[in-house]
């Protein structure tokens, strides 16, 4: 069984979704957290044909392999394009066919070139050192615009230019939004110069 499982990471890394199938029951099951339960050998083959097509570097590394009973364990870790999965399988195999694949893994986190895109044109329109002027009477200078280190949204850096010129951060959209006052709209902030 542990050949067979091993068999298994190795056409996965092959991205040989028919030798996959070759090993599966004509109703097995998969579980998998994205996808919930897929039924059936053609249909899970089908979503493994799909998959290896729209990925060009696919990796299953066996970290560690184990068995008990007719149920094979692989600790892996997963490589898919610039996505790095790690987590276990559960193969529960019957007269050398597997009849159930239960997938585990650490929720996928998008590369960092991903999650950091340039920042909008909103935000590149603000100039560091512009003065504006917020609805309710007040000034202030633009110091930078940033990003908030979990959400990644982008921020305005912003001084008061009165009393202790205190500095503050607030979401980009906010910042630029209208709000009504008297019944009329107008812009939060408006520039000065």
């Amino acid at each position: 069984m542990k050949d067979l499982t091993m068999q298994f990471a190795q056409f996965f890394t092959d991205k040989d979704a028919d030798a996959i199938g070759s090993l599966l029951t004509e109703d097995f099951a998969l579980f998998d957290p994205a996808l919930k339960w897929v039924r059936g050998k053609e249909t899970v083959v089908n979503v493994l044909k799909k998959q290896f097509s729209e990925t060009s570097n696919i990796s299953y590394e066996v970290v560690n392999a184990y068995e008990d009973g007719n149920v094979g364990i692989l600790e892996f870790k997963i490589t898919l394009d610039d996505l790095i999965l790690y987590g276990v399988d559960f193969m529960h195999w019957e007269n050398g066919k597997m009849t159930e694949l239960r997938c585990y893994y650490n929720p996928p986190t998008p590369p960092q070139n991903e999650l950091l895109k340039p920042f909008s044109t909103q935000a590149k329109s603000l100039v560091e050192g512009a003065i504006y002027e917020h609805y309710r009477g007040k000034r202030y200078k633009i110091v930078s615009v940033g990003r908030n280190s979990e959400t990644l949204e982008e921020s305005v850096v912003y001084q008061a230019l009165y009393g202790d010129r205190d500095v503050w951060v607030r979401p980009l959209t906010m910042f630029l939004e209208s709000v009504v006052v008297d019944g009329e709209n107008q812009l939060r902030f408006k520039p000065i110069q």
